[in-house]
């Protein structure tokens, strides 16, 4: 469960704090994802002079979505909205922090979106532009407020990233608009399709991007990692080649992979968490697994990876994953 008074701390610090009223945040949820749904609205919002802070994946859980949900009314089988609890454990959500300055962000997103009830929005709304079906799959939540708005942002973001972009006035993060976090198509027809090795490459950028704000890779480390995707992606109707790159991303890293770990495992324990969220010693121990391919073969990686943020974010790409790991059996 989330640190109660860390995030209490930050409304406080943020609640009535001029600018605050800019931010909004929001996800779209797996349904949205899976019918390639979410890029198109949030070139919407975009549009319309949202612009994103943060982003990441998130696999939420039973506690994180009724954290989100239970401060309007009680969750209960006999509720539609409830509905959506059942949606959200099925894949990754993409969770986001959107700023449009000068005004309400909450407000405006709330007056752009519409109802989750059909017959109670209109033409306009983006929810009938994607054509949200029913109440219980309307693709997307946004805060009400800016209390909310920080108290939501706990489920998906730590409170010390959240203050960070806080005090930051919304300078965004890398990941903001990172390649490695951006919405993946329709999971029937995506356009993404890595091969299995350039698949293990990504999974090390991503393991970065979780870590950014509180406990970042050294740039030297992480850069060879971006080559090396940019060179896969050429490469991925010839296995051997791709293997030796591979293993030349394995041979580069080594001189840091230690060092990295190391700051990685003794980092102290994030406040604020949920059972999902990244810890540093977690990525830390990904990140020594990835080094070293002859561990694949003893390794189960998938059950250390799934509480990693969404790392591994849908079906398709735990395919990928045991794709790879076969790869060094």
């Amino acid at each position: 469960m989330r640190n109660v008074a860390s995030v209490s701390g930050l409304v406080e610090a943020f609640g009535s704090r001029p600018g605050s009223e800019e931010f909004v945040f929001t996800f779209f949820d797996p349904y949205a994802i899976g019918l390639g749904l979410a890029e198109e609205a949030l070139a919407f919002l975009e549009h319309e002079g949202f612009r994103v802070v943060d982003r990441r994946f998130v696999q939420y859980t039973q506690s994180s979505i009724e954290a989100v949900y239970s401060p309007n009314r009680p969750i209960a089988l006999d509720k539609t909205w409830a509905v959506p609890g059942e949606v959200y454990l099925l894949e990754s959500s993409c969770a986001l922090i959107l700023r449009t300055p000068s005004r309400s962000a909450c407000a405006a997103f709330k007056s752009l979106k519409g109802s989750a009830d059909p017959n109670k929005r209109s033409p306009h709304h983006l929810r009938s532009r994607l054509q949200a079906p029913t109440r219980a799959l309307s693709l997307m939540h946004s805060s009400d407020d800016t209390r909310a708005m920080i108290e939501e942002a706990a489920t998906a973001f730590d409170p010390r990233e959240l203050r960070m972009l806080l005090e930051s006035e919304g300078r965004p993060t890398l990941r903001a608009n990172s390649a490695i976090q951006q919405l993946p198509g329709a999971v029937v027809g995506r356009t993404w399709r890595p091969s299995p090795l350039e698949f293990l490459v990504h999974l090390r950028l991503r393991l970065a991007e979780e870590v950014e704000l509180v406990a970042p890779f050294p740039e030297e480390l992480v850069s060879p990692w971006r080559e090396a995707a940019n060179e896969l992606e050429g490469l991925r109707s010839e296995p051997p080649a791709s293997r030796e790159v591979y293993l030349r991303v394995v041979a580069r890293e080594a001189a840091l992979v230690n060092d990295a770990v190391q700051a990685g495992l003794s980092h102290p324990r994030r406040p604020g968490m949920f059972d999902y969220r990244v810890e540093p010693a977690l990525v830390a121990t990904v990140l020594e697994l990835l080094h070293h391919p002859a561990l694949y073969r003893e390794t189960d990686l998938t059950r250390i990876i799934g509480p990693l943020g969404a790392l591994v974010r849908n079906a398709y790409e735990r395919v990928l994953l045991r794709s790879a790991l076969q790869e060094f059996e």
